[in-house]
């Protein structure tokens, strides 16, 4: 390393440095100077692009620091630059807008992207102390949290969730073609303790992400080994451990990690248990609400010289989660076993083009992903044992390039491609037998029919463009102020589903008409996309796009069998359209030296929605009569809603007063209402949507000194308002409304809450922290809408996190 540029590093880790991150630029923590130390945001780039120096470091004239997460950049030195003194800890004034994100590709911070954007980071996720990721997005604008039981989380965005948010992990899908409608627990197999970052891209991303983007993108970015070619022996180590006393649980981590010459490896393993939750004062016991995680981290890498190959292998099991929202007395389904093993190798890489101010930058995925899930449903009073157990493994491959063009900007150009293969069995035996009983094969009871395939291939390109550089109206060595985003998207859906006669065995009294034959249904697919942002005053940032996405029908759709959150569902007798999604957003952004916040208001109409509809089975529309004669459980299909239309509105601000002190608030509100056709001599028909969360929002006072013994407090205040906007499906869904039918008439909704929490971390050396959380001070008892459990009641957690570098 130059000396000039020695200086510049030093300058930064030791001088003030509120406005320079208020101008854009990262400034590293000590952990980040040291190679192979980068945090959370500088592994978050999905490319090893190099970094693109902030619009306001370009303006202050200050120089930019390399990042030595970048594996071009790596790749590309002789060898490692010298790490500062270890004993030298920076000051880092706590401004999540000047965070690097990667939500189109290519590496900015929240503050210039033109998309609507947050990040949990890692120091969000140390202070929080989420028991899983779901529980880290809860306190993110317009993100909230239900729990159908206390082993899944689901994250809605902008009022929609589970097939209708996108999932992602290192840039790969989590969702599948067998993830339901309903809420998406996916995030919940994946261990907190590999996570390094977050981010939340909401509206919909469909044009790098594909399919199920409509309501937004939640990508989750782990741990993975950092090879750097030349680098001396360097080995690091970790240990956490935790125990919250509102569900005596006990968690711990272990790590380890180092790198020698060109070659890197990493681990971790870990193990949680849950036991029964308490819910506060009116709920101060939550049976059957406990369950077991284990999780598992291998990573590899080498450095090629021309770049770096990675591979990694994260596997994660649940153990014995009661489905709480789908059990009745004498009637107790139980996840015996949920899980989910994925390995992938990547290639990231960088090279020379004629023509191009900076190298290609390219990388390629090739992928394997597994998810299942075993369920046992204990049926006492008929001495009836059922079980089913659901595969689905999925190969997928991304490759994309970027190309910098210079003054006007970044070209991306991808291709991707899934392909899924379902595998589902059933089984039935006696509880009487015990546990060495022989179970006896059903297939009528099976999830989903044999022979089912799904594939998706797609060609995408997005233009990220600096204006006024394009058109030569700005100055050569200053970012413009305004700036584009231009994408689209192509490719085409597959469903493959085998000939199903399941609904014949289960009521003969159809025959025929219960078997379909084997089917194979094809739909084009397409998104596009355009964003404009504007910088009209340094540190204040107006932005505004138009985004298309869409949801391909999958096999959960068209051929899923058996009982969901709001009935038994059976698989329909036709032909389902792609939704497609058509949204509008506009915002500002404030990233000033003391203040810092934005607000944002969108529009979304989603066509052809893919909704649950009543229907009858053998001329019957009841599934489960009730002993009065009253139906507990009604028959449900798949079919094209009319359309849906939401409005949603998110905010957020931040006062930075003095020494660290600074106040938040965060505010959401969604309203949706969902259009159905006409039925035969009747008019078309609206109503609420389906689970639309109620106006939300957190505020909090924080203290962050970084540098002090006690570097972390923080008291927050967490509300809801009362939600009495229910659908249709609200009122057959036990986890809104109790199936009683006299009380159905009067359900009056989910109540409001208000909770208030307080949390501290001290900093006993650089690489030992204690953190602390007493939850629910008031030991109210409140429940998120659409979940099936209460949330927790007075308790309190600690951690120990201590790190060998």
């Amino acid at each position: 390393m130059k000396n000039s540029q020695r200086a510049v590093v030093l300058a930064l880790l030791l001088g003030p440095v509120p406005l320079a991150q208020a101008q854009g630029v990262v400034v590293p923590d000590v952990d980040q100077a040291v190679p192979g130390k980068a945090d959370g945001a500088q592994r978050s780039a999905a490319t090893p692009v190099p970094d693109k120096v902030a619009d306001g470091a370009r303006r202050s004239g200050v120089t930019p620091v390399p990042d030595k997460a970048d594996g071009a950049r790596r790749s590309a030195a002789p060898s490692p630059a010298p790490s500062p003194s270890p004993s030298i800890e920076a000051p880092r004034p706590y401004n999540r807008y000047q965070t690097v994100i990667s939500a189109s590709q290519t590496r900015s911070t929240v503050f210039d992207s033109p998309r609507a954007t947050s990040v949990v980071e890692k120091e969000d996720l140390k202070n929080r102390l989420p028991r899983t990721p779901p529980d880290a997005l809860s306190e993110e604008p317009g993100v909230f949290v239900e729990r159908s039981n206390y082993g899944a989380g689901s994250p809605y965005v902008r009022g929609l969730t589970g097939q209708q948010v996108l999932l992602l992990i290192d840039g790969i899908r989590l969702n599948n073609t067998t993830t339901r409608t309903g809420p998406n627990g996916m995030l919940n197999l994946i261990d907190p303790y590999t996570v390094d970052s977050i981010e939340v891209v909401r509206g919909p991303g469909s044009v790098l992400y594909g399919s199920d983007a409509v309501g937004g993108v939640v990508q989750v970015r782990t741990r993975r080994p950092s090879p750097i070619a030349g680098s001396d022996i360097d080995l690091n180590a970790g240990l956490r451990g935790s125990f919250t006393s509102y569900d005596q649980s006990g968690q711990g981590s272990l790590s380890a990690g180092g790198r020698w010459g060109r070659y890197a490896l990493d681990t971790a393993f870990s193990l949680r248990r849950f036991g029964d939750l308490t819910g506060g004062s009116l709920a101060p016991y939550q049976p059957l609400t406990g369950y077991s995680e284990g999780g598992l981290y291998l990573g590899g890498g080498a450095d090629l010289g021309r770049g770096t190959v990675v591979m990694v292998y994260q596997g994660v099991r649940q153990y014995n989660v009661v489905q709480t929202d789908r059990s009745q007395p004498g009637d107790l389904r139980v996840q015996t076993e949920n899980s989910r093993d994925l390995g992938y190798l990547r290639y990231e890489g960088s090279f020379a083009a004629r023509g191009l101010v900076e190298p290609l930058s390219v990388q390629a995925t090739l992928s394997y992903q597994r998810q299942r899930e075993l369920l046992d449903r204990f049926q006492t009073g008929i001495d009836l044992l059922d079980r089913g157990d659901n595969y689905d493994d999925v190969l997928g491959f991304n490759a994309l390039v970027i190309a910098d063009l210079g003054r006007p900007g970044k070209l991306t150009v991808g291709i991707d491609g899934y392909f899924d293969f379902v595998n589902s069995t059933a089984s039935q035996g006696t509880l009487s037998g015990g546990p060495g009983a022989a179970l006896v094969p059903s297939p009528q009871l099976a999830r989903y029919p044999g022979g089912s395939t799904a594939q998706s291939v797609a060609l995408y390109i997005q233009e990220e463009t600096d204006l006024e550089r394009l058109f030569g109206k700005s100055h050569p060595d200053r970012p413009g102020r305004w700036k584009a985003l231009l994408g689209l998207r192509g490719g085409g859906t597959f469903v493959s589903i085998g000939r199903d006669d399941r609904l014949a065995k289960l009521f003969p009294t159809i025959g025929a008409r219960g078997v379909r034959e084997a089917l194979r249904q094809q739909e084009p697919i397409y998104a596009g996309t355009l964003h404009l942002r504007y910088e009209p005053v340094f540190g204040l940032a107006l932005s505004g796009g138009l985004m298309t996405g869409f949801r391909a029908p999958n096999l959960a759709d068209y051929a899923r069998l058996g009982q969901e959150g709001l009935g038994y569902i059976v698989p329909g007798p036709g032909e389902l359209r792609p939704e497609f999604a058509y949204s509008g957003e506009i915002g500002v952004r404030a990233g000033f030296s003391k203040f810092e916040g934005g607000v944002f208001y969108a529009y979304t109409l989603i066509d052809d929605v893919i909704a649950a509809t009543p229907t009858t089975v053998a001329g019957q529309g009841c599934a489960r009569p009730g002993p009065d004669g009253s139906c507990i459980t009604r028959f449900y299909d798949r079919e094209n809603a009319r359309q849906a239309r939401l409005h949603a509105v998110e905010a957020n601000a931040r006062l930075h007063l003095f020494s660290g002190l600074s106040m938040y608030a965060g505010i959401s509100y969604v309203n949706g209402v969902l259009d159905r056709p006409a039925a035969a001599g009747q008019l078309p028909t609206s109503e609420p949507f389906y689970k639309v969360p109620p106006l939300n929002g957190v505020a909090a006072v924080q203290l962050r000194r970084p540098r002090d013994l006690f570097s972390f407090a923080e008291v927050q205040l967490r509300w809801a308002a009362p939600q009495t906007l229910l659908g249709q499906a609200d009122f057959d869904d036990p986890r809104t409304c109790l199936p009683i039918p006299a009380f159905k008439i009067a359900c009056p909704g989910t109540p409001g809450f208000a909770v208030v929490n307080l949390r501290g971390a001290a900093r006993l050396t650089r690489g030992v922290q204690i953190t602390a959380t007493l939850e629910n001070v008031a030991n109210t008892t409140y429940r998120f809408h659409g979940s099936g459990i209460d949330g927790p009641g007075l308790g309190a957690m600690v951690a120990l996190e201590a790190n060998y570098f």
